[in-house]
């Protein structure tokens, strides 16, 4: 219209003409014309043609759809092509960074390996992982009805399959209550940075504000995947921070950690309460006699196991001893459980006793010849422990008796770990890591509950709960294994022969080998951003996976 403008007013009279009677002519006829202008064209026109045809051509299809199609189409892109779509334009931007898109994307990944890209997401930070499944759940309900289904477990595993592993470090975050006056200034300051970092979503959660009308920040659902994601990385290539302390002047035995504390027992008899982000020592809890050969503790309590028979339960944020339990009279505290009220402690002698902390009752479990190295809880009335008769045996409290004997082992059993989720085996993983699939008579087991034992034969076994098969024997230590832990990722052992080993709990392959010290690895610890380490000289290793520059 610019250039007709600047012609006179006779030839723009003769030009709109030419326009008007083309655009009144049927489409038989308009294509006729077309064919008769090209053919008269020169080389210079025809050029011009060849450039602003294709710009009319061009149409934005997400644009032109309607939200709730593009959406759907978006849904069925992973992450790195989605990142890539948000780059097209203004308007692929908004799609492509919706909080739907995104909040899937991390119940597809997050805490479980993706059937379709092989990869997995590790857990949120304790204050955002009680937000993201409760978020998970009202999602679920909102997003039924915006999409007429779920597109990304249409693509990749049902979204139904989704569970969570029990974490035994912050398994009581929810039920334990201090009056706020008497948290200590240190609890408050770590308040303070998970409500100023959480990991929250705008669109995906209920804004909710505190009794003075402040609205707790929200962050979208991308930036939490593309944290966890730079966590994931640094997992699979093996980037992280080193930290040594000398935690002990004796060998340590056992140690437990979470966002705010982290606590060793020692050859020492003594117990330490560190800071878990400055590493810095807390308190020194004294009171046994004899080595500290177990601890637990939650948001309100510690309890230690010691070889002088006594169990102690501890106030470790003030230092003081609330009780304690004289369990054995004839023997040493190994290894101890609490869960819900319930706390289980296993003896030199091969015993086993179960207490009622309500009501300070107890009763034995007889079964065991020899140590009993661990002890652990599952579900409401089953007991798992293992031992240095080379046993592992399944327990019904509630019949007060065994009901299962799991052997195959050659050597003390020294660990085990339970999981309340199937063993999720991933094609893409296995493929990857060169690994074979189990046998076929094995691939009903895959959503079955497991456990994984350790033994100083250098082998880990993986068991059905439920049936008490050996689905696997995992082999890669020279010497025997003295701990292990595991998440729904990977899986983390500690030798006899100073290595420390990390496995695809999928695969069961070794994804890397720490060579930590000279010194037994007597104890091991994991979380989803960090790996720390326990030696009989008494150092603890913190291997850091966090971002470098966060």
């Amino acid at each position: 219209q610019l250039s007709l403008g600047a012609l006179p007013q006779e030839e723009q009279v003769k030009i709109s003409g030419i326009w008007r009677d083309f655009a009144s002519e049927t489409a038989e006829r308009r294509l006729l014309i077309l064919q008769g202008l090209v053919n008269l064209c020169c080389i210079p026109q025809l050029s011009y043609l060849n450039r602003a045809v294709p710009q009319q051509l061009r149409v934005d299809f997400m644009a032109a759809a309607p939200p709730d199609i593009s959406l759907k189409i978006l849904s069925y892109l992973d992450a790195k092509s989605l990142c890539q779509a948000a780059q097209v334009s203004r308007t692929w931007a908004s799609l492509a960074n919706d909080d739907i898109l995104w909040h899937r994307m991390c119940v597809q990944h997050i805490d479980k390996v993706c059937k379709k890209c092989g990869w997995g997401l590790p857990l949120l930070d304790r204050s955002g992982r009680r937000i993201y499944e409760a978020t998970a759940r009202l999602s679920s309900l909102v997003n039924s009805s915006e999409l007429d289904s779920n597109p990304v477990s249409s693509v990749c595993s049902p979204q139904d399959n989704i569970q969570f592993m029990s974490d035994p470090h912050t398994s009581g975050a929810s039920s334990g209550f201090m009056p706020f006056a008497v948290i200590p200034q240190r609890a408050l300051r770590i308040r303070g940075r998970e409500e100023e970092g959480g990991n929250v979503s705008d669109s995906s959660s209920t804004v909710a504000g505190n009794s003075h009308g402040h609205r707790t920040k929200r962050r979208p659902w991308k930036d939490i995947f593309a944290e966890r994601q730079i966590v994931a990385n640094n997992w699979r290539k093996f980037r992280y921070r080193e930290l040594q302390v000398q935690a002990h002047a004796d060998g340590i035995l056992c140690v437990q950690f979470n966002d705010e504390y982290m606590i060793t027992g020692s050859y020492d008899s003594k117990v330490h309460v560190w800071d878990s982000e400055t590493m810095e020592l807390v308190s020194e809890l004294t009171g046994h006699t004899m080595p500290v050969r177990a601890l637990e503790f939650d948001e309100c309590k510690l309890f230690s196991g010691s070889l002088d028979g006594t169990v102690k339960i501890w106030d470790y944020r003030t230092g003081t001893c609330i009780r304690t339990l004289r369990v054995f009279d004839n023997g040493g505290v190994i290894s101890l459980h609490h869960r819900m009220g319930t706390l289980v402690v296993g003896g030199e002698s091969g015993t086993i006793r179960v207490y009622n902390i309500a009501k300070m009752t107890s009763f034995e479990l007889t079964g065991h010849t020899d140590w009993v190295n661990s002890v652990r809880l599952y579900g409401a009335n089953t007991l798992f422990s293992c031992s240095d008769d080379m046993l592992v045996k399944r327990w019904d409290l509630e019949q007060r008796q065994c009901v299962r004997t799991f052997s195959g082992h050659s050597h003390h059993v020294q660990s085990l770990q339970l999981s309340s989720n199937g063993l999720l085996k991933s094609d893409s993983a296995n493929r990857k890591s060169g690994q074979q699939q189990l046998s076929s008579r094995n691939a009903d087991n895959n959503t079955r509950p497991f456990m994984i034992t350790g033994s100083l034969d250098s082998t880990m076994r993986v068991w059905d709960i439920d049936t008490g098969e050996c689905l696997d024997t995992i082999f890669g230590h020279i010497e025997g294994i003295w701990s292990l832990e595991f998440d729904s990722l990977r899986i983390v052992t500690g030798s006899n022969d100073g290595t420390v080993k990390v496995w695809d709990t999928s695969s069961h392959a070794c994804l890397f080998t720490l060579k930590t010290t000279s010194a037994a690895i007597n104890c091991v610890s994991i979380s989803d951003t960090c790996i720390i380490v326990g030696d009989n000289d008494g150092y603890v290793r913190v291997y850091d996976f966090r971002d470098t520059h966060s």
